[in-house]
């Protein structure tokens, strides 16, 4: 989420007042895959700042089910687990930090950097988006400019990548 600027509501000329929202990242929205209705349950656990409450940290488990033999059927018919699928230090080592600053930063190196872009894309277990298609850019775009989509920002996002 970028900052905006606004002129106020002109009936005359439009009905938002939003002049821009070009400005620097003040937010980001953290949504994780749930527990249920979806392909890959998943869940993160987070890392906060005690004396911030910043983000810190957080690290991301899938779920994952294997099938017994027909040998071990009687005694356990499904194996369960939860394992470490990435920490996003690790994960994401060039980011200085998990603030609104640092993802835009980290989101227009993907612009450019396949290796960066790809390795985020195979994080997203549904999401088959190559490196220079269409649906890179809008992606990238969307993630740049959130609920700006209507925004000549985002616009210019889509057309000049």
């Amino acid at each position: 989420m970028n900052e905006c600027t606004y002129t106020g509501p002109n009936p005359d000329k439009d009905s938002s007042g939003v002049q821009s929202c070009g400005g620097g990242a003040i937010g980001a929205l953290y949504v994780g895959q749930a527990l249920t209705n979806c392909h890959v349950p998943a869940y993160r656990g987070w890392e906060y700042s005690k004396e911030t409450l910043q983000l810190v940290d957080y690290d991301q488990y899938w779920y994952e089910e294997k099938a017994a033999t027909e040998a071990e059927f009687d005694e356990m018919p499904v194996t369960m687990s939860w394992p470490l699928k990435y920490r996003w230090s690790e994960t994401y080592s060039l980011m200085d930090d998990l603030s609104p600053a640092s993802w835009k930063e980290e989101i227009v190196r993907m612009q450019t950097n396949q290796s960066s872009y790809d390795s985020f894309i195979a994080r997203r277990s549904l999401i088959d988006c190559e490196f220079g298609s269409i649906c890179q850019t809008f992606l990238l775009c969307n993630y740049l400019n959130g609920a700006n989509q209507g925004t000549s920002e985002f616009l210019n996002c889509i057309y000049h990548a």
